[in-house]
């Protein structure tokens, strides 16, 4: 049901006389007209008053209760509102009506709410009418304050009278009694507490400072801040517990819970940050910021702390200590980072640099040498300063140490090329490589110990943890990989790319050697083995590979200079070129009975011609003849493992196997030895670490 509304608000005329008789009560008489859709409602209604402080929304000031079964004829309808006392007190309000059919479901809101007019607030006005010196409101000049109910609007105050949480209040004059409830005092307005000992010009917040002190000029600010100074002068204190202790020390400055809460005498102190100087008693000088830097010093002087416990440990004096603890026993230190990696410092740097660590080489100068050589540069202990020789460059304790005349040789490493005389164009790169060499030339190690023993050798590469390491005399040897070329002393114009290639060779020269272990057995000259172990007799052998299926070789293939195999491949070389003469002829046997035919045998070889005999049966097949010459070779494999353990080649037997059932095997302390049934025999070496110590198996093919 839609409904237009329109409300009139009246008051009876009566209203005068009324307030003259008897007190005025709190209903009044509200008057409206209904509509129902376009036309005037008429039957009746329930009604619902609601009262608000806004036209909409906000919360209910009044109300609601409900006029049941109210009348309405041609519209209009009339109805007594009372919300009680106190509720129209000057300010605004509107009402919010609800209605429905008589008894008759929900209640339908209506809009908008209505403002209530002027002449209610007559309630509000009757109340002046108790006032003593009045008949009427209209003449009250004065109202009793007993005779006042309810709250006064601010707005209805003078401007002049002051009122509670009132903003912008400027007051002037003088002000007597107790303070202690003031807050948000500008310390800027506050004069310093009066002491009673002849200090002066002292300034003291709340329980900071003492009042009793002869000291001048002194600040504290905080909770027991120097509150046990006496005669100390220019001290500022900021925070609690800040120069506490302080009793004659003068000229300190402490920012900082507890900051120089320790100092007694001492003067000059500036500590920032919470604990800062805290236990510090009679040291002078010192300046600390960051917390608890310089935390420790008691007694120390003139130490400068900068960061979080920055110098944390110092007891000493005259130490500098920026990001970094120190340490207890410093004195004259300067500590600069702790766990940093890089440090840029613009300008020259001036002093000793004996301690300084992890310099770039590129950007030291040579030590100086007097006599006579020239353009050396030795780092450290390195080097010998009174050597005539030039162009050299160690680094490295004991490197080049005893040089005296050579030349052109770097040594880097502890004693690389330590005895080294008059030996030049030399490089040691690696612990002792080169240790030795005294007169040797243009010898290149890398590697620990690599060219350890060489004395006199000249023009050996040896690059690899003891590579070469025991050539004296031997030249033009290169040994790449771990103990290549170890057991080399004399030898000359070996080649051993690989660890542990050519190994065991100690005098045999011109031998090339490629891949681990490779030629490790090799004693004589002249060899090649690439991916073979060797044999310890050969001389002028080549051994290429040891347990691979195939070989792919490109091109053509000659043997002593004659064509075997042509470049597709194809055998051209002698058709019995690899088979052995045949054997003798076995004897003839004698001719028996003649037997029932047998089976047809399989067609042998003719045998030699025969007296011719007498037709007779054939004969029993003869017995085998003795074995032929030895055809291709017959391949067996030995294995060495773990001979001994006793080093220096002492120590019991080795364990050995092999992989064929019809030869012996013997063995020592380092090899093991196979024998066939024809007295052929060969040898397998096990390989030694660096005592000598066998350590691993090795395996040979014996061929014959």
């Amino acid at each position: 049901m839609k409904m237009l509304i329109l409300f009139v608000l009246a008051i009876t005329t009566l209203l005068t006389v009324t307030i003259r008789l008897h007190a005025q009560g709190t209903a009044f008489n509200y008057q409206g007209k209904l509509n129902s859709g376009a036309s005037p409602a008429t039957g009746s209604y329930d009604l619902t008053f609601t009262l608000f402080p806004t036209n909409s929304g906000g919360t209910q000031a009044a109300g609601t209760f409900t006029n049941s079964a109210t009348a309405v004829s041609s519209g209009l309808f009339s109805v007594m509102l009372d919300f009680g006392p106190g509720v129209f007190n000057g300010g605004s309000y509107w009402l919010q009506i609800g209605v429905r059919t008589n008894g008759n479901g929900s209640f339908t809101t209506l809009t908008p709410r209505q403002p209530i007019m002027p002449v209610p607030y007559a309630i509000y006005s009757a109340n002046a009418g108790n006032a003593i010196t009045a008949t009427i409101a209209g003449s009250a000049n004065s109202v009793a304050a007993a005779n006042i109910t309810g709250t006064v609007p601010l707005a209805q105050l003078p401007a002049a009278v002051l009122t509670n949480n009132q903003s912008g209040v400027a007051l002037s004059g003088a002000f007597a009694g107790n303070g202690g409830g003031l807050t948000n005092l500008s310390a800027a307005l506050l004069t310093s507490i009066g002491n009673t000992n002849g200090g002066g010009y002292n300034f003291f917040l709340g329980s900071a400072g003492n009042s009793t002190t002869t000291g001048s000029q002194n600040t504290a600010n905080g909770y027991n801040a120097l509150t046990n100074n006496t005669s100390g002068s220019f001290n500022t204190a900021n925070g609690a517990w800040a120069l506490w202790g302080n009793g004659s020390g003068s000229g300190n400055t402490a920012n900082g819970a507890s900051a120089l809460w320790g100092n007694t005498s001492g003067n000059n102190n500036t500590a920032n940050g919470a604990g800062a100087l805290e236990l510090g008693s009679v040291g002078s000088d010192n300046t600390a910021d960051g917390a608890l830097a310089l935390h420790w010093n008691a007694a120390g002087s003139n130490n400068i702390a900068l960061g979080y416990q920055a110098g944390f440990r110092i007891e000493g004096s005259s130490n500098i200590d920026i990001g970094n603890f120190g340490n207890p026993s410093d004195n004259n230190v300067i500590r600069i980072g702790s766990g940093q990696t890089q440090a840029f410092i613009a300008g020259q740097i001036v002093g000793d640099g004996s301690g300084l660590t992890n310099l770039n080489a590129s950007q030291l100068t040579s030590v100086g040498n007097n006599n006579g050589g020239s353009n050396n540069f030795f780092v450290g202990s390195a080097g010998n300063s009174t050597t005539s020789g030039s162009y050299n460059t160690a680094n490295g304790f004991k490197a080049l140490q005893n040089n005296t005349t050579g030349g052109n040789n770097t040594a880097n490493g502890y004693n690389a090329l330590g005895a080294n005389t008059t030996g030049y164009g030399n490089t040691a790169n690696g612990i002792q490589a080169l240790a030795n060499n005294t007169t040797g030339g243009n010898n290149t190690a890398n590697g620990n110990a690599a060219l350890y023993s060489n004395t006199n050798g000249s023009a050996n590469t040896a690059n690899g943890l003891w590579a070469l390491r025991n050539n004296t005399s031997g030249n033009d040897n290169t040994a790449n990989g771990v103990l290549a070329l170890y057991f080399n002393s004399t030898a000359w114009g070996n080649t051993a790319d690989g660890a542990q290639a050519l190994f065991w060779n100690t005098t045999g020269s011109s031998n090339i050697a490629l891949g681990y272990q490779a030629g490790i057995y090799i004693q004589g000259s002249s060899n090649i083995d690439i991916g073979n172990m060797g044999v310890g007799t050969d001389n002028n052998i080549i051994r290429i590979g040891s347990s691979q299926s195939q070989t792919f070789l490109v091109g053509s293939l000659a043997l002593n200079g004659t064509t075997i195999i042509d470049v597709n491949g194809n055998w051209v070389g002698s058709p019995t070129g690899l088979v052995g003469p045949p054997g003798p002829a076995g004897p003839q046997g004698l001719t028996g009975a003649t037997g029932a035919t047998g089976a047809t045998g399989a067609t042998g070889p003719p045998g030699p011609a025969g007296p011719q005999g007498l037709t007779g049966a054939t004969g029993v097949t003869g017995a085998t003849g003795p074995q032929g010459p030895a055809g291709p070779a017959v391949g067996y494999t030995v294995t060495c493992v773990n001979a001994n353990n006793g080093g220096g080649g002492s120590g019991g037997n080795g364990t050995c196997s092999c992989s064929s059932h019809s030869i012996s095997v013997s063995s020592s302390y380092d090899s093991c030895t196979i024998t066939d049934s024809a007295g052929h025999s060969c040898t397998a070496y096990g390989a030694e670490d660096s005592n000598r110590h066998l350590y691993y198996g090795s395996c040979c093919i014996c061929a014959y």
